[in-house]
């Protein structure tokens, strides 16, 4: 099905036309977020981002009555933004540990951690 087919499927029946945006249109934007969020996401975060653009689509679709030129357009700037957004809400929670705590962190061990912390200044 084309994207002319698909709007006309989904300004005539908005439920059974996102459920074939979805078929069609779910390899594409799940490979998308994959790409983009793998190495700050779990499976199920990615999974809910792209559960999350296809709602954005259909809501942003029926405000503007899917009056639109291109549902694979649409779908991969959505796509984009919204992991872009993840992604640095996922930066931001990461927690970095300053280099000057770190040899405080490691002396605080129960083992002798001497040579781990040499190490750790030499580099």
């Amino acid at each position: 099905m084309n994207d002319n087919e698909l709007l006309m499927l989904l300004k005539s029946d908005p439920e059974q036309g996102l459920a074939q945006v979805v078929r069609q249109y779910s390899a594409y934007v799940h490979k998308t977020a994959y790409t983009r969020l793998k190495d700050v996401c779990t499976r199920e975060d990615i999974e809910e981002a792209v559960s999350d653009i296809f709602l954005m689509f259909y809501n942003i679709g029926s405000k503007n009555s899917f009056e639109m030129t291109s549902v694979r357009a649409l779908l991969s700037v959505i796509a984009k933004r919204h992991c872009i957004n993840i992604f640095h809400r996922q930066c931001r929670q990461e927690e970095t540990l300053v280099y000057d705590d770190l040899e405080n962190v490691l002396a605080d061990e129960e083992h002798d951690n001497t040579e781990l912390i040499e190490a750790v200044k030499q580099l």
